[in-house]
């Protein structure tokens, strides 16, 4: 009869061992839909099969818990902020490094001030006469027009052409330079009669060719506003009265 009540109280508190650790085993997420999804164990929301972390609420599959996300964001923005650092100064260093060489390897470039990038035009000669392609080689500039702007070598190139239907004309050492546009009244906005009239600030190098006969572009030098722009009256390609912005410039 002992030994029967013994048998009895050993069983009991091996089920009660059993139902207690039975309530401590990690809760196993289900598979469902083919194995391609299954069920977060902790609050039943649906994730991906190869998802780490339920969408919901952060609960960990690997780990078996929830993680909480305050620690996982700070953990993981350490390294990153680190890097993306890392990342912006190698690449300040190399576009300083970049310019650095950008100049050494050009002997013609010279800052004027902080006014701009000027450039030497090498083989420039006061009275010497030039081709067409000679001013695009040396400028970098347009192949036609009477102003032929160039960022490459931040010039302003004008022809005044004998031949042509602008009214241009010396008065003494200055030069009275029509602006550009054949049909209309000439605007300053949008077009490089703008940058002429600006150049005496805007750090643009003006250059002045002369052409007396097709082809021939006579250097006259460089040149600047010898006073303020003003408009006057000239026909237009049509035979039509209309106004124009005349520049007057001098020898530098």
């Amino acid at each position: 009869m002992v030994l029967l009540e013994l048998l009895g109280v050993a069983l009991g508190a091996a089920a009660i061992s059993g139902i207690a650790n039975a309530g401590k085993e990690k809760p196993k997420p289900k598979t469902i839909a083919g194995g391609r999804v299954r069920e977060c164990p902790n609050c039943g929301t649906m994730v991906n099969k190869k998802a780490v972390r339920c969408i919901n609420c952060n609960y960990h599959f690997k780990k078996g818990k929830v993680v909480p996300k305050n620690k996982q964001s700070t953990n993981q923005s350490k390294p990153n902020d680190k890097k993306n650092s890392t990342q912006r100064t190698q690449k300040h260093t190399n576009t300083t490094t970049n310019d650095q060489k950008r100049k050494k390897s050009n002997k013609n470039y010279n800052i004027n001030n902080g006014k701009g990038i000027h450039m030497k035009i090498p083989g420039l000669v006061i009275g010497r006469s030039y081709s067409n392609d000679d001013l695009m080689n040396m400028f970098k500039c347009a192949n036609a027009g009477g102003m032929r702007r160039s960022k490459r070598t931040n010039t302003l190139v004008l022809v005044y052409d004998h031949n042509k239907m602008y009214d241009d004309a010396w008065k003494g050492n200055v030069l009275h330079y029509t602006g550009m546009g054949l049909y209309g009244n000439q605007k300053l906005k949008g077009t490089q009669n703008k940058t002429l009239y600006e150049s005496n600030t805007n750090g643009v190098d003006v250059h002045l060719f002369e052409v007396f006969y097709k082809g021939r572009y006579e250097y006259q030098g460089q040149v600047k506003l010898a006073g303020k722009p003003y408009q006057e009256v000239q026909r237009d390609a049509n035979g039509r009265n209309r106004k124009v912005w005349m520049f007057p410039l001098k020898r530098k």
